[in-house]
């Protein structure tokens, strides 16, 4: 397999992970010293875990049906070596009571990439949304609730 197609594989499996609550998936996908970037603010690779459970803990407290999906598509790539970058946009859609499914937000992922014990990984996911706008622009308090989630993550004991 290429290492692009590699790279393809290792992006999808980011949207798998996330959206199917598998905690130790989604944290294998960054190198050891690896963070994901939203709002400005790093999550180490040691807190993505206690990031998706708040996450999930938030969910589960929302009314029902309540949840979302990661599209990821337009994913471009450049590899050197070891290390690598590709940028890739974002369509997310969202489950409500109220609305059924409906768009949540749109932005593009920055990744820069390194190949670490023979499998790419994530050295940095960086996510910015449309316009520097939030994730949903019209939820003043999904906003909030996802800095407040990132705060509790980084502030949280070790588990």
């Amino acid at each position: 397999m290429s290492d692009q197609e590699e790279i393809r594989n290792l992006i999808a499996r980011y949207s798998h992970c996330a959206d199917d609550s598998d905690y130790e998936g989604y944290q294998s996908l960054f190198t050891r010293d690896g963070c994901l970037i939203e709002n400005g603010v790093a999550v180490p690779r040691s807190r993505l875990p206690t990031l998706m459970r708040i996450y999930d803990k938030v969910k589960r407290e929302q009314p029902q049906p309540f949840g979302g999906k990661h599209l990821q598509i337009n994913t471009t790539i450049e590899v050197d070596g070891d290390r690598g970058r590709a940028v890739t946009d974002l369509l997310s859609v969202q489950l409500r009571p109220d609305t059924g499914w409906t768009i949540g937000g749109n932005g593009r992922y920055t990744d820069e990439l390194a190949r670490e014990d023979g499998r790419w990984r994530f050295r940095s996911r960086t996510v910015t949304w449309y316009g520097d706008f939030p994730a949903h622009p019209g939820d003043a308090a999904f906003t909030e609730r996802l800095h407040d989630m990132i705060k509790e993550a980084l502030s949280a004991e070790e588990t």
